[in-house]
Formats: C-alpha cells, sequence, structure tokens
C-alpha cells in the first residue's frame, strides 16, 4: 500500500468514526430529553401541580400552605347530617353568590377515574362526584351555567365557557411557578412564587384592619415589582422557535406558558389574581 492510499483510508476510516460520534451524540440528546421529561412527570405532586395529596405515594410528605384554623376538624356545630334538600339549597345559594371558588380534584370510585368537583364560597360548600372532568361535569352539576358573579379558579380551559366575571388563584400560580423553578431551572418563577405570597400576606394584613385596598403607593410598589421579574423571565428565553415544538408524545416547556397567563393578568383580560372568597 501506498502512503498516498494509506492516507485515503485513514481519512475514509475518520469519517466513518466521526459519522458514528455524531450519531451517538444524538442518541444521547435524545435520551436526556426523554430523561427529563420522565424526571418532571415524577417531579409533580401536590406542592407544585393541582394534584390531591392522596397522589403523592408514600414517600413525599405533604407541607400545606393554609394557615392553621382554629375550628375542630370534622362537623361543626349546628351540621345536621345528610339531607338531599340541603344540598340542592347549598347549589341554589352558590349560583346566586356574588363570588364562588372552583376546582376539581380526581377520585377513584369503584376502582375507576372520576373528578370530585367543589364549588365554595368563604360559608358554603359543594362537593360533587362526576365522571368527566371538563364542560359536561360542570353543566351536569348545574351551578356553573346559573352563576353570573365572579368566578376564582385555575387554568383549567373548561371553565371558559361560562360567562362570568373570572379571576385566577393565586395559590394555583404559586405552585405553577414551583414546577417551573424545580423542573425547568428558571430563577424568575422562584422570585415570583415568592411575591405572590407576600403579596397574599400584605392583603390579609389590610383586611384584618378594615381596608378595601391597598394604598395606591404601596399597590404600585407590589406591581412594580411584578413587572419587573415578567421582565426578567422573558428576558432569560427567547421566543419559541420550531425546535421548541415538542416532538411526538413530548411536551411544551412550562415556562413560556406561564409568563403568558402572568402577563395577561395585567394585559385588558378579565383575570385578577385573587386568593380566597
Amino acid at each position: 500500500m501506498t502512503q498516498e492510499e494509506r492516507i485515503a483510508q485513514l481519512e475514509k476510516e475518520n469519517a466513518e468514526l466521526r459519522a458514528k460520534l455524531a450519531e451517538a451524540y444524538q442518541q444521547i440528546a435524545q435520551l436526556a430529553e426523554r430523561l427529563q421529561q420522565v424526571e418532571g412527570q415524577l417531579a409533580k405532586d401536590s406542592h407544585n401541580r393541582s394534584k390531591p395529596p392522596s397522589s403523592d405515594g408514600p414517600g413525599r410528605k405533604f407541607r400545606s400552605q393554609r394557615q392553621r384554623s382554629e375550628k375542630q376538624t370534622g362537623g361543626q356545630p349546628g351540621h345536621a347530617g345528610q339531607l338531599a334538600p340541603v344540598v340542592v339549597q347549598i347549589a341554589d345559594w352558590l349560583s346566586a353568590s356574588r363570588l364562588m371558588h372552583a376546582d376539581e380534584t380526581g377520585v377513584r370510585i369503584a376502582g375507576k377515574l372520576h373528578w370530585l368537583h367543589v364549588n365554595s364560597t368563604g360559608f358554603l360548600t359543594h362537593l360533587a362526584w362526576h365522571a368527566k372532568r371538563g364542560r359536561q361535569a360542570l353543566s351536569d352539576i348545574g351551578i356553573r351555567p346559573r352563576f353570573g358573579g365572579r368566578a376564582m379558579r385555575d387554568r383549567w380551559a373548561s371553565y371558559d365557557h361560562y360567562q362570568c366575571a373570572r379571576s385566577i388563584c393565586g395559590a394555583h400560580l404559586v405552585r405553577d411557578c414551583v414546577y417551573v423553578c424545580e423542573q425547568e431551572q428558571q430563577s424568575w418563577a422562584a422570585e415570583m412564587a415568592d411575591l405572590l405570597v407576600r403579596m397574599a400576606r400584605a392583603a390579609d394584613e389590610w383586611r384584618q384592619q378594615g381596608a378595601k385596598a391597598f394604598p395606591a403607593d404601596e399597590r404600585d410598589a407590589w406591581v412594580a415589582q411584578y413587572f419587573d421579574l415578567l421582565a426578567s423571565g422573558f428576558a432569560a428565553q427567547p421566543p419559541p422557535s420550531a425546535e421548541d415544538v415538542p416532538k411526538r408524545g413530548g411536551r411544551r416547556k412550562q415556562g413560556h406558558a406561564m409568563l403568558a397567563a402572568l402577563a395577561a393578568v395585567f394585559a385588558g383580560q378579565p383575570l385578577p389574581i385573587a386568593w380566597e372568597c
């Protein structure tokens, strides 16, 4: 073999090795992406997503964000037991209320997945289970189609079909921000979760003093911090591109969706943040 032939052979072998190496890198990238998706699914629990604590599993420790109540657990004084007419009356009262909270969570009935729907105010709570989670269940339960006040809810799209004023639940937004921080390593989301909690506590303090709203200067300071964090979030990630579209079976990153939802609060859309009825 001449020197030229030997050089040509080595160049061919080198090109083949480079091609195999590139293929290996591509496979590693695909496996890393799949691993991130699996880890993201496993990391979802009641502290960072809208899931019931019962789904967390034995290895999870539940930490509620609720303040401890002075009331005893169980039935309260005046509780009259199981009375179907009372349940119907509660549904009627909720339908006519000025402000109502709505949520849903998965439960198993006879081994099959159903959905427990809750509608409540600060004084009334209505629970109903249904085989469906979305619009059909809400219509069958019958409260939401008759409701004309302001509904506090999460970002579940089925609630958008009903013509009433709407507020986004701050507790749900906090959990969503925690998820984006933990699974997508976006620091702005952790700061936003902390800001939302501090805003809620400040509102409670003013409410206890009999105030109906923040003083204008304090309100403007909170809003300025809110927009500063939104700006940090948008600056931390470029606009979605074709490469960001998830492959079949994949999931789009939640950072962009969270930023859009938070920005919509002050974008002229009727979705202010609220915390409790």
